[in-house]
């Protein structure tokens, strides 16, 4: 029922989000069945209608008009406003937090390496993965081991909420979870009923008789009142303090990685207190010593009174640095504890994309800590600001922590990340919410040393299996959705480097009903704005990114101040790398995406665009953007490779201009990601009318479809030079097997008469490309009616004829033996020898004789139906006709009767059996 429900709101604010504007009642249901495929389910949903399932969800605000229209919007979500006040509400009801949800995995993104661009925030953020075994790291899951709780914790803090603190100090004291039995009391007639708890737990059971408990709740209150008093009477509030110490080696292996994190320095006291939370051990009083007499890294130590400095600095420059600057007070380091199975509870601060979302770990003793902190931390500010007992700081060093106000939030624990003098403010990362915006001087305060004591409380993670999609996150509203949601964390592995500070990839699943977070999203990130057609059934989109209109102004601003010399380009330096061009339609970031073979053209792709153009490289200004902008350098590409999904493979006639004429340039659309194949997503695109949302991909499919290539030369046969295959005369009976079926009028035989010659020729075609080593064929010579040799998916050779050059990384072929269209490079192309060329092309276009579809057209069911009944097999025919394909008038289609011979021991009709299935109609 959750499940539903939340899926249920997510579509229909995709709906909502995407019309930009309230919408009439009726309308919605409509986009919402157009954009789904099915009605919202309300009964499943428990409601009667959808004016009041709408009343009863937060997100949406509902009014009636005076005219009687119900108007529906999409409430705004609330941002870092409201972030302290939601680290503070008690978390949602779970039906059972001790049961783990059902592990989830991506297909195949996992082994993928995607390259997401940090942000200052990531760049100058610490954080520790504790709890992981990385020397394990099979199957690209990180293997989780039981931390031990920390034998030098400080007393244990209570929160006021009974239940949660006597879990939290099961953990304290590193003993069983509690055991919680509750139970009806038999009560006598006409008296209210009352209920017993039962909690065992170290061994020993408390109940909560003989107090009068009415409901289920206050009885394990009364509960845990006594099991909570008990525990801490037997073990105390405070843990003894043995720890064991590091050895020699250990100290110059983990050491460096701690204060190579802290550019402006960091003190001692901080190394010591982060190296005992994430190994669980203590340095050796000389640990300093043995860094000093190691050398390892290029540590300079620095005294400055009683207090010592490390810093990492570059070999070979001067050690001494009495200068630097270095705040007193250091918020520790945030750390992302994960239990002995890989899991754990967090909440969602802040969100920014696919590849970057800040959490807060729950339900720990050290987030009971950073509450109470929390607490006296406003209390205190709040109450020094009103006597005017604190003043601003007077400079702000980037690195150091302060506290700074923000007015529609309260106070907050932040770290400098840039400071801007000329407008007087300074780019803060908000250490407990993952958030960074740019703060006043004079709203900045030094941060006391009390408030500092508490470790950072947001780390940062990526969503597994995304990774084709974390550059179009940034802008996604379901990824904004996810703020505030209270989750479960897995932690998954995949990346080589060993790195405390590196952003970790989990898994996420919903609290309640343990369903994966990450696969929802890949079917629910919303884009905007279609651009251009790349290649047949597959086209960019543009994603306005946050920052795109200053990208825009970087462009604009870098005209007019470009080098003069032009700098040499090689195919093997342009790979992977962005240039900046001057052109004749003005000045745009390109990539370099194909190249003639003596590198004289270049085919430029426009990243923020999607369209190509074919430039001479010696008379085009091309620059290395990485020398001019290092910041435009590394702005996401705006346009995306997308594919039209369909469920059938059927590939629509002039497919580009009706992708044209139904997506205008600007045109908006909301795009559904189905799937991702091959690094592209495979989309479902809508646009609005009149009357709501419009399927563009059913639009297209109402279109007359074919399997052939659209826009091919007329004037050439599918199979080009080769010669057409001896059949029968009609009405003779003709041995065939199908290799490939679309449905009943569209399909391929070849002639068993052949098929031993068939097999010769590609037994020989093996062997001879196994062994020779040419290369391909020059682009000038790929001319359409031309057989090469092309390797199909299967790793066999095969014999392709050429149908059209789209561009020279897409050319459209025909397999000529065996039924299939691809598109192809012209370096998969090969040339064949005379012997390949003197066996006539196998595959046969036909059509099923006598039968018709139901509807107007083969439904995408009636056409697996079909393929999966004849494809591979093996038929006796008749020719009843022979006719000339509507879309290729050169190649002639076969109209066939089927008859199977060997399935049920008498001949059985094709086209007689497909319509006693109800799969056609007589014709």
């Amino acid at each position: 029922m959750d499940k539903i429900r939340e899926e249920t709101i997510r579509d229909l604010r995709c709906c909502l989000v995407f019309a930009k504007e309230a919408l009439e009642i009726n309308r919605l249901a409509a986009d919402y069945k157009t954009y789904t495929k099915h009605n919202i389910p309300l009964k499943q949903l428990g409601f009667e209608n959808l004016e009041e399932f709408l009343q009863s969800v937060e997100s949406f605000v509902v009014r009636k008009e005076a005219n009687g229209q119900i108007l529906v919007e999409a409430k705004t979500l609330p941002h870092i406003s409201n972030m302290a006040a939601r680290q503070n509400t008690k978390h949602k009801k779970r039906s059972n937090i001790t049961q783990d949800p059902k592990r989830w995995r991506p297909v195949d993104t996992l082994k993928k390496n995607y390259h997401y661009r940090n942000s200052p925030r990531l760049a100058q953020h610490n954080q520790f993965l504790t709890s992981c075994d990385r020397r394990n790291n099979n199957n690209n899951v990180i293997h989780v081991t039981p931390r031990e709780k920390s034998k030098w914790s400080s007393e244990f803090v209570e929160s006021g909420n009974i239940g949660k603190d006597l879990w939290n100090f099961t953990r304290f004291c590193r003993i069983a979870e509690p055991q919680i039995t509750v139970m009806e009391r038999k009560s006598k007639p006409n008296r209210p009923a009352q209920f017993d708890c039962k909690i065992k737990v170290d061994g020993e059971s408390m109940s909560s008789f003989p107090d009068d408990c009415f409901d289920e709740r206050s009885a394990t209150l009364s509960a845990s009142k006594k099991a909570l008093e008990k525990l801490i009477k037997k073990y105390g509030r405070t843990r003894p303090q043995h720890i064991p110490v590091s050895t020699e080696s250990c100290v110059i292996e983990r050491v460096p990685q701690f204060i190579s994190k802290h550019f402006n320095g960091v003190w001692s006291w901080q190394v010591e207190a982060d190296y005992k939370d994430v190994y669980q051990e203590a340095l050796p009083a000389n640990w300093m010593k043995i860094i000093e007499e190691q050398a390892i890294h290029s540590i300079v130590i620095e005294q400055i009174g009683d207090k010592f400095i490390l810093r990492a600095c570059t070999p070979g420059i001067n050690t001494k640095h009495t200068s630097m600057i270095i705040s007193d007070v250091c918020v520790p380091t945030s750390t992302a504890d994960f239990n002995e199975k890989g899991y754990m509870t967090a909440k969602i601060t802040y969100t920014v994309s696919a590849a970057e979302i800040w959490c807060r770990q729950m339900d720990t003793h050290d987030t009971t800590l950073f509450d109470v902190m929390q607490k006296q931390f406003n209390d205190t500010y709040n109450k020094q600001f009103e006597q005017k007992l604190i003043k601003s700081v007077g400079k702000i060093i980037e690195g150091n922590y302060y506290a700074a106000w923000k007015i529609d939030s309260g106070w907050h624990r932040v770290r400098a990340l840039e400071v801007h003098q000329t407008d007087a403010k300074c780019l803060c990362l908000f250490v407990d919410i993952g958030e960074d915006c740019l703060i006043n001087f004079g709203d900045i305060y030094a941060l006391h040393m009390d408030f500092a004591r508490v470790r950072a409380q947001a780390f940062a993670c990526k969503l597994t299996g995304l990774d084709a999609l974390f550059d179009v996150s940034q802008d996604s509203q379901a990824i904004r959705d996810l703020q505030g949601m209270d989750v479960t964390l897995e932690a998954v592995g995949g990346d080589d480097e060993e790195d405390v500070q590196k952003i970790f990839s989990v898994v996420m699943y919903d609290l309640e009903t343990g369903q994966a977070c990450n696969k929802d999203l890949m079917i629910s990130i919303a884009v905007e704005n279609a651009t251009h057609h790349f290649e047949t059934s597959m086209f960019y989109v543009q994603i306005r990114s946050v920052g795109y209109d200053s990208m825009l102004n970087l462009i604009k601003d870098l005209q007019g101040d470009l080098p003069q010399q032009q700098i040499t380009i090689t195919r093997e330096n342009s790979i992977g790398k962005l240039y900046f061009a001057k052109l004749e339609d003005g000045c745009h970031r390109v990539r370099i995406i194909d190249s003639s073979p003596n590198f004289e053209y270049a085919q430029l792709l426009y990243v923020d665009v999607g369209t190509t153009k074919v430039v001479p490289i010696n008379n085009t200004q091309l620059i290395p953007l990485e020398t001019l902008s290092p910041a435009l350098n590394r702005f996401p590409p705006q346009a995306t490779l997308v594919s039209l999904h369909s469920e059938s493979k059927l590939i629509v006639d002039d497919f580009v201009d009706k992708i044209k004429e139904l997506l205008p340039q600007e045109q908006s659309v909301l795009m559904r990601v189905q799937d991702i194949h091959e690094d592209v997503p495979s989309v479902m695109l809508f646009i609005p009318n009149s009357n709501g949302l419009v399927s563009v991909n059913e639009r297209l499919c109402d279109q007359k479809t074919f399997i052939t290539p659209p826009d091919s030369p007329h004037n050439v046969p599918s199979a080009g030079v080769l010669q057409s295959p001896r059949l029968p005369n009609m009405r003779e009976y003709f041995e065939v097997k199908i290799p490939f079926a679309v449905n009943p009028w569209n399909f391929f035989v070849q002639p068993l008469d052949s098929a031993q010659q068939l097999r010769d020729m590609m037994t020989r075609m093996q062997a001879t490309f196994a062994n020779r080593h040419t290369e391909p064929v020059n682009l000038k010579d790929v001319s359409a009616g031309n057989i090469y040799a092309a390797k199909h998916d299967d790793g066999k050779w095969c014999r392709v004829c050429v149908l059209k050059t789209i561009y020279p990384s897409a050319i459209v072929v025909f397999y000529v033996d065996y039924g299939y269209y691809a598109n192809l490079g012209y370096q998969n192309l090969f040339a064949l020898d005379k012997q390949f060329l003197e066996l006539p092309y196998q595959a046969i276009k036909a059509k099923l004789a006598g039968v018709k579809p139901i509807q107007e057209k083969w439904s995408v069911d009636n056409c697996r139906y079909f393929e999966n009944l004849v494809q591979q097999r093996e038929y006796v025919s008749v020719i009843i006709a022979i006719e000339k394909d509507e879309l290729y008038p050169c190649d002639n289609v076969l109209v066939l009767k089927l008859i199977d011979t060997k399935s049920s021991g008498k001949d059985v009709l094709i086209d007689d059996f497909l319509i006693r299935k109800k799969i056609a109609v007589k014709g």
